[in-house]
């Protein structure tokens, strides 16, 4: 049975964590990426990803680092309130949103990871 590479899983990938802390909005630095995982940050001054919505063929890790983040999905239910170093996984196709839920910067990361064979 023969193996099938893909190049850019082929590639080593080293990543820093040093995002810069903001006044106000938001910002979202790409960290690494494969063909099948995604890894950012995303720096949030105030608000967050207010519109509710789902990532199709995509799970996702969301891990905090700083701050606090609450998770809401269908009908603003909370699903969780996370702390620094607390997590989240997200499967694909549930709807969510979230938000900052204190008053320093949240810093969070997102690890993402595509289903294979789904769009």
């Amino acid at each position: 049975m023969a193996i099938t590479e893909h190049p850019s899983t082929r590639t080593f990938q080293t990543f820093q964590v040093h995002p810069q802390l903001l006044e106000h909005g938001k910002t979202s630095t790409r960290l690494a990426r494969t063909d099948l995982l995604s890894a950012t940050v995303q720096v949030i001054a105030y608000g967050g990803e207010t519109n509710l919505h789902a990532h199709g063929g995509e799970d996702a890790t969301w891990l905090v680092l700083q701050g606090k983040a609450r998770f809401y999905t269908t009908d603003d239910e909370v699903v969780a309130t996370l702390g620094q170093f607390d997590g989240l996984v997200i499967p694909r196709e549930l709807p969510y949103w979230f938000e900052s839920a204190s008053d320093e910067n949240l810093v969070i990361l997102r690890f993402g990871a595509g289903a294979q064979n789904e769009p």
